[in-house]
């Protein structure tokens, strides 16, 4: 992985990589629920990282501050291509709309997550990006927004499994119903 330079591999880290095919379609609010089920369910030391600045908005009294980051309810936000001491036990790395520009990155990634928005106006993002990268049978291909109708309309046509994102109002505090969803995504023992 090229994401940042640190002082010492962990060998065994799970990389993830999520990266979303339109503006606002949920990729960064999975990035975040998550890696709340890593931390919390699984104990895991989990950092996700982001070319935005997606996460500022958490920033509170309650987070305490890093050269690299910052860390809010036991997960660290990292800055993209930071210098970064810490060990993690995963890595998710939130590459914004259509791989942020870093496509060879997100595909030497251990977990690869896709995310479309099923709206009528918006399915143009999946068709378009099928037809630029193909069906990858080692991705995974998630919606947050639009119906069964829709992923089953997609199945039909292009032999893609589309599977819903449970909806979690707060990203930081998932609904215990929903983990055996994160689960899957990870298969973790």
């Amino acid at each position: 992985m090229i994401f940042f330079r640190r002082k010492k591999k962990m060998a065994g880290r799970l990389d993830i990589a999520i990266t979303g095919l339109c503006p606002g379609c949920g990729a960064t609010h999975l990035a975040i629920s998550l890696a709340t089920y890593l931390v919390h369910a699984k104990r895991l030391k989990v950092g996700i990282m982001s070319r935005e600045t997606d996460y500022d908005c958490l920033l509170d009294n309650s987070c305490r501050l890093k050269p690299w980051g910052f860390v809010k309810n036991n997960i660290c936000f990292v800055r993209y291509c930071e210098n970064i001491d810490e060990d993690f036990d995963c890595m998710i790395v939130d590459f914004g709309e259509g791989f942020g520009g870093r496509k060879e990155e997100f595909f030497r990634c251990g977990k690869r997550i896709v995310v479309a928005d099923l709206t009528a106006w918006k399915q143009q993002s999946l068709t378009g990006h099928i037809a630029k990268y193909g069906i990858n049978k080692d991705n995974i291909y998630l919606y947050a927004f639009g119906d069964k109708k829709a992923a089953a309309v997609f199945f039909r046509r292009l032999h893609i499994k589309l599977r819903p994102i449970p909806r979690e109002d707060n990203a930081l505090v998932i609904d215990g119903a929903n983990f055996g969803f994160y689960e899957s995504l990870i298969k973790i023992e």
